[in-house]
């Protein structure tokens, strides 16, 4: 697999398991999930939905995630504890939608 591009990842960290459900389940997990990551510096929340296939959706587990396309970056210059991560071109087209 040809790399796509570059993450800074942080360490997951275990949260309160959260449940949601309803019309309003996935931006309401993207909430919890951006509150309780707390990411800076241009890092994003992870996981974030797009959509959800069943009736509820839980998080236990959040990160920050940084990605560059142009170069290989210094995870530790851009977030002390985060490591890097080559993400494919195979990522890319089905890796987020089975949480890779």
């Amino acid at each position: 697999n040809a790399v796509h591009s570059y993450q800074c990842h942080t360490p997951l960290v275990s949260v309160p398991e959260k449940c949601f459900i309803g019309d309003k389940r996935v931006v309401h997990h993207n909430q919890y999930v951006s509150a309780a990551a707390g990411c800076k510096n241009g890092f994003q929340p992870w996981p974030q939905l797009e959509s959800a296939s069943g009736p509820k959706v839980c998080v236990e587990e959040v990160k920050c995630v940084k990605s560059f396309e142009d170069g290989i970056p210094d995870c530790q210059m851009e977030e002390g504890s985060s490591e890097l991560v080559q993400e494919s071109c195979q990522d890319k087209i089905g890796g987020v939608a089975f949480g890779y």
